[in-house]
């Protein structure tokens, strides 16, 4: 059996990693995260700081792939 993450935990993971934690907007960027979700500071403070774009949809409880993982590390590193 393999381990996996979902996408959710690995933008738990890497945003503490980050230290990004904060965010402005209290509306919920994406229509499938409300604000009493447990990923909704998360999701909120990744489309802040340019992790995550809300036109490009992200599901917290998909299985993280690959893409996943390079698509929200070079958007941290640029």
């Amino acid at each position: 059996m393999t381990d996996t993450l979902k996408n959710g935990e690995w933008l738990i993971e890497l945003t503490k990693q980050a230290g990004i934690t904060t965010y402005q907007q209290d509306e919920p960027y994406y229509l499938n995260i409300s604000s009493n979700s447990p990923y909704f500071s998360v999701v909120q403070s990744s489309v802040e700081w340019e992790l995550l774009t809300p036109s490009k949809a992200f599901d917290p409880s998909a299985t993280l792939t690959r893409e996943m993982v390079a698509y929200t590390l070079m958007n941290l590193i640029s």
